[in-house]
């Protein structure tokens, strides 16, 4: 599984050539956000997207973006990075930035006692990842995701989570596979 990371800073740098990747749409939606980082952030996802998958994505009747073409995807953000997942399969991706998860959040969602925080972001990106490998998005019963790496077998469907830490970042995807996979973490540059 290869995931490309761009870290926005890298946008500020080679704004034109980015600009030069995106559609007039993708700017439009980009130029909405009021906050630097969040367009910026928007700017780096639609970059991404282009680049690495091209102009033929459609947006399931669940709200998970797919490539006509057949390359299966995901994207995700989180400070000042954004990450791109592609896959043989479908799959998800969430990155999240170090933060402390607030008490009633973990008692509402988590199986697991977990040592320390990083760990909870673990499970969190997990649970995430794979929501949105199946395509629904945050649900009521959030206890009941999978927040572990491994094997999940749900609903007669086989998935393989894995996580990885990059600067006090942690990124999780999981893979519709019953093959354990690597992940190839690619360091975009513009």
């Amino acid at each position: 599984m290869k995931i490309y990371l761009l870290d926005i800073n890298t946008i500020k740098e080679s704004y034109e050539k980015v600009l030069s990747f995106l559609t007039a749409e993708d700017q439009e939606k980009a130029n909405k956000y009021r906050n630097e980082n969040d367009r910026l952030l928007s700017t780096a996802s639609s970059y991404l997207k282009r680049k690495y998958i091209g102009n033929h994505i459609v947006i399931e009747k669940k709200g998970k973006p797919i490539d006509l073409d057949g390359k299966q995807f995901s994207i995700s953000h989180s400070g000042q990075y954004c990450v791109l997942s592609i896959g043989d399969n479908r799959n998800g991706i969430d990155i999240e930035g170090p933060r402390e998860i607030p008490p009633n959040i973990i008692k509402s969602c988590f199986k697991n006692i977990y040592p320390d925080n990083t760990s909870y972001l673990k499970a969190w990106t997990i649970k995430e990842s794979y929501l949105k490998c199946v395509g629904s998005g945050l649900v009521r019963e959030l206890v009941d995701v999978i927040e572990e790496e491994g094997i999940h077998l749900v609903n007669e469907k086989t998935y393989v989570s894995k996580s990885i830490t990059y600067c006090d970042y942690v990124i999780s995807v999981t893979e519709e596979t019953d093959k354990p996979f690597e992940i190839e973490l690619i360091e975009e540059e513009i």
